[in-house]
């Protein structure tokens, strides 16, 4: 018996995360949640949580070839254990697929979630120079995978009515030059915040991220260290 095929299967866009794909693909067929979508791909509810998800299981409902999901998948298909972001290696650390966010006006204005939000670092958006949106701004609830739509919470509620919540210039900078590493746009010409972006760009992204680690844990040292007493 051969195994059947979603009525609808657009294509994946090539800088979109590969979870939020599978909730695209769930919500343009009518289904309530990609729980449905795992359980005609075969796949238990727990794959779609993880970095192990499986292209060829989703891309055989799709009714198209694995290969042209490879620019999304979360791993190599020689190496299950490397994590990936398209084409980019990064650690565990890096990575966080078990708490979505993201930015509902660039979801709502692309169409789709773009794969830099699954990073730890993307706490906010540089277009929109706002946070990120985590929890349901109706239920107050974190948001889930498991839910009707990309901008649609399980309780029914739209995250478009998220407040949002705006970001200092510094913040903007790094992180748009952490988004347009992950998907590969060409860095601006403009550096405000006086940042290194030739030097951070020109490293991988994993050991760009790690350099934004240490600088931004010395920022912290640095506020919060006592000042010296004036001697007399």
């Amino acid at each position: 018996m051969s195994q059947p095929l979603l009525v609808r299967h657009p294509a994946p866009y090539p800088t979109e995360s590969l979870v939020g794909y599978a909730l695209r693909l769930s919500e343009k067929n009518g289904y309530v949640s990609p729980w449905s979508l795992c359980q005609l791909a075969g796949m238990r509810q727990k794959e779609l949580q993880t970095t192990g998800i499986r292209i060829d299981k989703l891309a055989a409902i799709a009714n198209c070839l694995a290969s042209e999901w490879n620019q999304i998948a979360f791993t190599s298909a020689s190496n299950r254990k490397l994590v990936l972001l398209l084409g980019h290696r990064l650690t565990s650390t890096d990575f966080n697929i078990t708490q979505p966010k993201l930015c509902s006006r660039c979801v709502d204005e692309k169409g789709f979630i773009e794969a830099h939000w699954h990073l730890e670092l993307m706490v906010a958006c540089p277009s929109h120079q706002c946070l990120a949106t985590s929890l349901c701004p109706v239920c107050a609830n974190r948001l889930r995978w498991f839910r009707p739509g990309l901008l649609e919470c399980e309780c029914g509620g739209s995250l478009l009515e998220s407040e949002t919540s705006i970001i200092s210039q510094p913040e903007i900078a790094l992180l748009d030059l952490i988004r347009r590493k992950t998907l590969g746009d060409p860095t601006v010409k403009e550096n405000a915040a006086s940042f290194p972006q030739n030097e951070l760009t020109a490293m991988t992204l994993r050991s760009m991220l790690m350099v934004i680690r240490v600088m931004a844990k010395f920022r912290m040292i640095g506020d919060n260290w006592p000042r010296p007493t004036s001697k007399r």
